[in-house]
């Protein structure tokens, strides 16, 4: 699934996704932060988890990496993650478990916090 439009709305710090589906997929910049799929981030493991970042944090840039990812530099500096779409389809709100994830993907595949128990 690819994108058709990305908006960057500076006036709420969110990042709006139109699919080519015509689904419309909204994310808050911080939440975007805390998902950052970078090494740096994450280490090197099959192991993503989700690092809360402030909510005033915004972003300075948007790009294009090839056709499969977009680059987003955040006001902490931060720009090494590169978010591939299939990625973001993963993370949005409207993917199941609907809502924010907010726990870890292991292996591709998110696992709440109540799961892990």
């Amino acid at each position: 699934m690819l994108p058709v439009d990305i908006v960057h709305r500076t006036q709420d710090h969110t990042l709006v996704i139109t699919w080519e589906d015509s689904s419309t997929s909204e994310y808050p910049v911080a939440y975007l932060r805390g998902w950052c799929p970078c090494a740096e981030c994450q280490g090197h493991s099959n192991i993503i988890k989700y690092r809360p970042a402030p909510r005033d944090t915004s972003l300075i840039e948007v790009w294009e990496v090839g056709a499969y990812a977009i680059g987003l530099r955040f006001s902490d500096g931060h720009d090494k993650g590169i978010f591939r779409w299939t990625w973001l389809r993963d993370i949005r709100h409207e993917a199941v478990p609907t809502g924010p994830k907010t726990s870890r993907f292991v292996a591709g595949h998110y696992v709440a916090d109540e799961d892990l128990h």
